[in-house]
């Protein structure tokens, strides 16, 4: 009975000669491999490491191994930028969610591929990369900016070294160019970033709806990131300390671990941003446990006791009483 058309075998695929070359072949998943001469010991050579890298039996997820072209190929700037594109968009990401990284990584491979896409890796050296880094300082970006844009093309490097597709030197030699220097250089200088003055603040925060305000105010209050704030859950406050001990809010657990927000002297986490902090679960619908506020925290301080928690509830109450 004939297989489905699209369907694995279980059997590796055949060593076959392709009459009208002379050539040896072999189809993997759908795509022919010729392997040079039929018969020879090289094309045999090549036959066995095409199935060990790229072919999986049915019922097998099939292999992400990524082949470099033949020796007798040049690898060019595209095909680099190519593979090194699909390994940023996986890699930069956080919750299910492409980051920022992914963005400026895009942006850097699609100008680098419309100038030198066609060269070959072996010819892109310190003055090509000069050369590229010109073409952001003439289109009027930023030191730190440029500096970052050109990160991304090392790391481009960095990875086709990794996965083999380049020998080492090529990411070696470009490191050689090195950042651009403060007052050094053609680029301009960031501009600093100043904080908004407080009646600013103010004014916008009584234009703003009641989630948004606390929002703002407690970015205020704990100097957290626009993103710290929209994914902050119940749980990762700490609402529980006696009133003469300062809250904390915790920040998200990230790869460099856990940072602490501690609320300025003389701030206290309001009821505001208690409703903040429990309506933004139910408009995000977060998997996690909403917690009322008179219901014990699932992250609570060790040793705190129920008891504990009466008794701060009542020195609160008569502070003000």
């Amino acid at each position: 009975m004939a297989r489905r058309k699209g369907t694995r075998s279980t059997s590796a695929p055949k060593y076959r000669l392709h009459k009208r070359s002379g050539n040896a072949l072999v189809t993997i998943h759908g795509k022919d491999h010729y392997l040079g001469k039929h018969g020879t010991e090289e094309s045999h050579e090549l036959y066995h490491r095409l199935i060990t890298e790229l072919w999986t039996p049915a019922g097998q997820p099939k292999r992400r191994v990524v082949v470099p072209p033949a020796v007798t190929t040049e690898i060019t700037i595209v095909f680099l930028a190519i593979e090194y594109g699909k390994h940023a968009k996986k890699y930069y990401v956080k919750k299910g969610i492409p980051t920022s990284e992914w963005i400026v990584a895009k942006r850097v491979l699609k100008k680098l591929r419309s100038i030198y896409g066609s060269l070959p890796a072996r010819d892109f050296g310190p003055l090509k990369l000069e050369a590229f880094r010109q073409t952001f300082i003439d289109d009027g970006l930023t030191r730190t900016t440029i500096n970052h844009y050109l990160w991304h093309v090392l790391k481009m490097f960095e990875y086709s070294v990794k996965k083999e597709f380049v020998p080492v030197e090529y990411h070696s030699r470009l490191k050689a160019l090195g950042n651009l220097q403060k007052d050094r250089s053609d680029a301009k200088e960031p501009e600093d970033i100043l904080p908004i003055d407080e009646f600013i603040v103010q004014a916008t925060i009584k234009e703003l709806t009641t989630t948004v305000a606390s929002m703002v105010k407690l970015q205020k209050l704990t100097g957290m990131r626009p993103g710290e704030v929209c994914s902050l859950r119940p749980c990762d406050v700490d609402r529980w300390h006696c009133p003469e001990r300062l809250p904390t809010v915790y920040r998200q657990r990230g790869q460099r671990g856990k940072r602490d927000s501690p609320l300025r002297a003389g701030e206290r986490f309001t009821g505001s941003h208690h409703r903040f902090a429990d309506r933004h679960v139910l408009q995000h619908g977060h998997q996690h446990l909403h917690l009322d506020r008179d219901q014990p925290q699932a992250r609570q301080p060790q040793g705190q006791s129920a008891v504990d928690r009466r008794q701060c509830d009542v020195a609160e109450d008569a502070k003000k009483s």
